[in-house]
């Protein structure tokens, strides 16, 4: 969702310094860190490979 239209949730609107885009990519961020988190609390993040893509569009 890094583009046009651009939102993010109450609890990072006006989090970061760069306006609404950069809440949106910080709260991106945050998600991205929990799915992270939840692999190497569950013991399987060595044996998994993360893959991160965008389609650049709707």
């Amino acid at each position: 969702m890094p583009h046009a239209p651009v939102a993010t949730t109450p609890k990072w609107t006006g989090h970061s310094a760069a306006g609404l885009y950069g809440d949106v990519i910080e709260q991106l961020d945050d998600c991205v860190g929990k799915v992270l988190a939840a692999l190497k609390q569950n013991k399987i993040d060595n044996n998994t490979i993360v893959i991160f893509t965008s389609d650049n569009g709707p």
